[in-house]
């Protein structure tokens, strides 16, 4: 496994700001933000055994933010009509139905963006974007492209899917009580 930006060599979710200041006790709920590349997505959506249902599990248990841009969105839509899934719009609207009320939109500030490094498939730049404009903890992709830019100094980490379902599955969320 390749070292990510975290000690342990395993992608291990940031809290960001977890302690709000209030008179009142509360618990916090950590969560990983996420920039899911389309191909991941589309396998936790439509497969029914799909390796990456851990991925659509933690989003509706609140274990992990989607984030998505009105691009990615786009994309993600278009790759859902493909023939070879053989989905009509019904079933295109029930996919994403999985996802929808989960995802933390991302509006891409084109003057941020240009400190990024540039990635060899410019379709895959837009994940790139959405994880610096959107404080994402990682990026999960398969993408040889993005997986090559694990190499540089980023502010988010790169993993393959199962290494962010490794840690799914031996993270639990920490409730604090404040």
């Amino acid at each position: 496994m390749r070292q990510t930006r975290f000690a342990s060599q395993h992608f291990v979710p940031s809290v960001r700001n977890p302690v709000r200041r209030s008179s009142a006790k509360r618990a916090v709920l950590t969560l990983m933000r996420l920039v899911i590349d389309t191909n991941v997505l589309v396998s936790a959506l439509i497969f029914k055994d799909s390796r990456h249902i851990p991925l659509r599990e933690a989003w509706t248990n609140k274990r992990l933010v989607p984030l998505l841009s009105i691009s990615t969105y786009r994309e993600l839509k278009k790759v859902l009509g493909y023939s070879m899934f053989g989905l009509d719009d019904d079933q295109i609207q029930e996919a994403i139905s999985l996802l929808g009320p989960f995802i933390e939109w991302v509006d891409i500030d084109e003057a941020h963006i240009t400190s990024l490094p540039k990635c060899s498939d410019r379709d895959d730049q837009k994940f790139l974007n959405v994880a610096l404009c959107g404080r994402a903890d990682a990026i999960i992709s398969y993408d040889k492209a993005v997986l090559k830019l694990r190499r540089k100094s980023l502010p988010f980490s790169i993993c393959k899917p199962d290494e962010i379902t490794a840690q799914l599955n031996s993270f639990a969320p920490k409730v604090i009580g404040l």
